[in-house]
C-alpha cells in the first residue's frame, strides 16, 4: 500500500517495432501534502533502447526530475518521508534488477553474476543506483523501486506513449542499445524455465537478439501448444 506521506512516481515507457524502434519515457511525480506542490508530468522521448530498458530510463528520468525540482526549491524534499517508484513492468521490480545490495555486488565483481556471466544494461544499472542515492539524500529517506498494475498506471502509460512522437529529448544523451529486434506476433510475458520439462518440443519465431559483453541473448516467442506466445530468453 502507498505510503501518503510518500512522494509518488509512475513510470512508464513505450515502443514502437519498426526500425528505429521510436520510443517514449513518461512518468508523473505527485508529492504528499506536506509539499504544496503541482504534480509534475513528463514525456520523453528516446529511440533504440528496446522496451525494457526503456522502463529503466523512465525511473533514472523521474529521480532526476525530482532532484531538479529539489534544486529549485531548497529543503522542500525533506518534508516528504520517503519516495516510492511505480512501474508496471515486472521484470524491472524482480528483487535483482534494481535491487540496490545486487548491484553493489555486481559492481565489486567487474559487473557479473555468480557464474561468471556478464550483466546487461550495466550502464542503466549503475545510473539507477546513483541517482537512487542522490534522492534518498535530498529526501533524507528511503528509495523504494515497485510494481504497479497497469490499470493503476494508466496516466504514465499515455505519457510514454506521447513520448514516442514529441521531439523533447532526455537531459542527458543515453547510449543506444546494439539490439535487434523484429516486431512480435503475440504479446505473452516470459516463460520461466520451472515451467518446462526435459524432453519438450516448441515451434519457435526469432524476435530480437542482442550482445552481452562476449555472448549474445536471443529471444523467441513460442508459436503453436500451450505456451502460445509466451517468450523464452
Amino acid at each position: 500500500m502507498a505510503n501518503p506521506y510518500a512522494i509518488q512516481i509512475h513510470c512508464d515507457g513505450a515502443m514502437d517495432y519498426d526500425k528505429d524502434q521510436t520510443g517514449g519515457n513518461g512518468f508523473l511525480i505527485e508529492f504528499p501534502d506536506s509539499i504544496e506542490a503541482e504534480p509534475i508530468m513528463r514525456a520523453i522521448r528516446n529511440d533504440g533502447q528496446g522496451i525494457h530498458r526503456l522502463e529503466m530510463i523512465s525511473l533514472i528520468e523521474a529521480m532526476e526530475e525530482l532532484l531538479l525540482f529539489g534544486k529549485k526549491n531548497p529543503g522542500l524534499l525533506r518534508k516528504a518521508a520517503s519516495v516510492e517508484l511505480f512501474t508496471d513492468r515486472l521484470h524491472v521490480t524482480d528483487g535483482a534488477s534494481t535491487n540496490r545490495y545486487r548491484i553493489q555486488d555486481w559492481r565489486r565483481n567487474n559487473w557479473k553474476n555468480y557464474e561468471g556471466k556478464p550483466i546487461k544494461n550495466v550502464d542503466l544499472l549503475d545510473r539507477i543506483d546513483k541517482t537512487r542515492v542522490k534522492v534518498e539524500r535530498a529526501v533524507g529517506g528511503g528509495v523504494s523501486i515497485n510494481y504497479e498494475r497497469e490499470k493503476r498506471n494508466k496516466i504514465a502509460d499515455k505519457l510514454s506513449r506521447i513520448g514516442k512522437h514529441t521531439e523533447t529529448r532526455g537531459r542527458k544523451i543515453i547510449e543506444k542499445k546494439k539490439k535487434r529486434i523484429i516486431r512480435r506476433f503475440f504479446e505473452g510475458t516470459e516463460i520461466q524455465y520451472t515451467q518446462l520439462s526435459a524432453g519438450n518440443v516448441l515451434r519457435v519465431r526469432l524476435y530480437a537478439w542482442e550482445p552481452v559483453g562476449e555472448q549474445f541473448e536471443i529471444c523467441f516467442e513460442v508459436c503453436y501448444g500451450k505456451h502460445k506466445g509466451k517468450v523464452i530468453r
